[in-house]
């Protein structure tokens, strides 16, 4: 069973936990139990082909709307906090790359994301209403590539994980409702294969509101 299957079955079974683990009437608790959100940031994309031994890439900043939702759980006087999340994003992510010199242009397209990870951070204040964390995110993407080559054209898949993590803050604004701010990069590595150029790793920046379930 893949990742992404597994992964809501995981969450699930930590919202039963948390039900039987939750204790009522502690104020501190801003940061326990499942989560669902939406954030809005400046994410790097990057698209790759193979064409004539050689992976083409193109990149470009786009705006990404993230619907995260997640599964958390504070410890220790509720300081520590621990959670697994879940992402699904939606962008823009079209990509187009032309190389006139080898009569070659490349169209990218992608609309969608997927990412599972985790975090770990720590709360704030005497109400215990700042939560600042570190996370790391698997994040998948899946572009449908057309190339022409010459006199030739064809297409391809490109099925594509990149890891990412950084920094966040969280912080109860109303009830249950909290605002965040996410700040990292990601890590990139293509090994021993040949590309058109090479990638250097960007700064994503997300807002955004979580609702505490």
């Amino acid at each position: 069973m893949t990742a992404s299957k597994t992964a809501p079955i995981l969450l699930f079974t930590l919202a039963i936990i948390n039900g039987t683990w939750s204790q009522k009437g502690d104020e501190n608790k801003h940061f326990d139990g499942l989560y669902l959100g939406v954030t809005v940031g400046s994410q790097n994309v990057i698209g790759g082909s193979f064409v004539d031994n050689t992976d083409f890439l193109q990149e470009d900043t786009k705006v990404v709307v993230d619907i995260p939702a997640g599964f958390r759980k504070q410890l220790f006087a509720n300081k520590l906090v621990l959670g697994l999340e879940l992402r699904f994003g939606f962008l823009n992510g079209n990509l187009s790359l032309i190389d006139e010199q080898q009569q070659l242009q490349i169209d990218y397209q992608n609309d969608s994301q997927f990412g599972f990870g985790g975090i770990m951070g720590t709360t704030l204040g005497k109400k215990q209403k700042v939560l600042v964390y570190a996370y790391g995110i698997e994040t998948k993407r899946k572009f449908d590539v057309n190339i022409s080559f010459g006199n030739n054209s064809f297409t391809q898949k490109d099925k594509q994980g990149m890891f990412k993590y950084g920094l966040g803050i969280e912080a109860n604004i109303y009830t249950k409702l909290n605002a965040l701010l996410t700040f990292g990069t990601y890590r990139v590595d293509f090994g021993d294969v040949i590309t058109n150029k090479n990638i250097k790793e960007k700064l994503d920046i997300n807002i955004g509101l979580v609702y505490q379930l």
